[in-house]
């Protein structure tokens, strides 16, 4: 029974191979919490709910750069998870994570010897917004 199931998942892995390709999302911007820029923001690339390892830190001006790919079946759908602590209950304690989609046009197909790059100018993060994700803010 193990060796038919093994046998089953590797033909399945190897029907599949020619139906996946890479895509890749470069973005940049800068994040801002009232009037301040946000320092040591969180920012992470994901599809769907999975997100890349990666997480890069916003500058001392609030600038992000950020580039990732990932393998797909179809179509991705690609966001920007920003993880702060902006309009919390407590700032040094609690974390809230707001996501932001990528538009298509920005997904590359790895063939794609350029880059698009996504900007997303300046991200206001003091409002609660529908993007915010339920169950969003965290305290430790």
């Amino acid at each position: 029974m193990f060796y038919q199931l093994a046998i089953l998942f590797l033909a399945i892995t190897v029907y599949s191979l020619p139906f996946t390709h890479v895509e890749r999302v470069s973005i940049k911007g800068k994040v801002i919490c009232g009037d301040r820029y946000s320092v040591g923001v969180g920012i992470q690339l994901c599809d769907g709910s999975d997100c890349l390892e990666k997480v890069t830190s916003s500058s001392p001006k609030g600038a992000f750069q950020a580039s990732g790919n990932w393998s797909v079946f179809f179509s991705s759908e690609p966001s920007v998870l920003i993880t702060h602590n902006c309009d919390v209950e407590n700032r040094t304690k609690c974390l809230r994570q707001t996501r932001f989609p990528i538009h298509e046009w920005y997904v590359l197909k790895e063939e794609n010897k350029y880059d698009r790059i996504y900007d997303m100018k300046l991200v206001q993060l003091i409002a609660r917004q529908e993007k915010d994700e339920d169950g969003n803010e965290s305290c430790e």
